[in-house]
């Protein structure tokens, strides 16, 4: 008698099954919309610059998102350290702006901007930032990286808006080396 009802139990959930799948179907092609939220850890290390006259003041400051290029990839910050801004600024302890130089990691390129995104914003949450002047600029890959940004988010791109970002390139530029 056990297996009769086991068996009455599968053959309803079968029959089910088969029946809702066949009727709420359509055949052929059709537009349809898939959405889920998605949850990623993004890390990275990073130079941070702050003003020598950080501390003397309530001021804001403007910032520099600062992206490197090919040969800084890695996890070793010495190795973006040579590149042209984050050296002047080792070399210039006068610059007014607080600059972030995230190193990419080795086998990614300037292409993660939920990265870039949540790391300007955590600098802006813990750092005495104007921001009406974000700045992003870049060398070479870090070039390409700034303006894949700006494809991603083009309201950063524009003038006018709650976070101003201008958009610029160190690439073949005279001077920097």
């Amino acid at each position: 008698m056990k297996k009769y009802y086991i068996f009455l139990i599968v053959l309803s959930f079968l029959i089910h099954c088969s029946s809702n799948k066949s009727s709420d179907v359509t055949t052929g092609q059709h537009p349809q919309y898939f959405e889920k939220e998605i949850t990623r850890l993004v890390k990275a290390d990073y130079l941070l610059y702050l003003p020598k006259d950080y501390n003397k003041s309530e001021k804001k400051w403007p910032l520099i998102l600062y992206l490197h290029g090919n040969m800084g990839r890695g996890n070793d910050l010495r190795k973006i350290a040579w590149y042209p801004v984050p050296k002047m600024l080792s070399q210039n302890d006068s610059i007014p702006f607080i600059v972030v130089s995230p190193q990419c990691p080795l086998t990614d390129t300037w292409t993660d901007v939920d990265l870039l995104i949540s790391l300007l914003d955590d600098v802006i949450s813990k750092y005495s930032v104007d921001t009406s002047r974000v700045y992003l600029t870049g060398y070479s890959m870090g070039g390409s990286g700034v303006w894949y940004l700006a494809y991603k988010y083009p309201e950063m791109a524009k003038e006018g808006t709650g976070a101003k970002r201008a958009i610029s390139t160190a690439i073949d530029q005279p001077g920097i080396s």
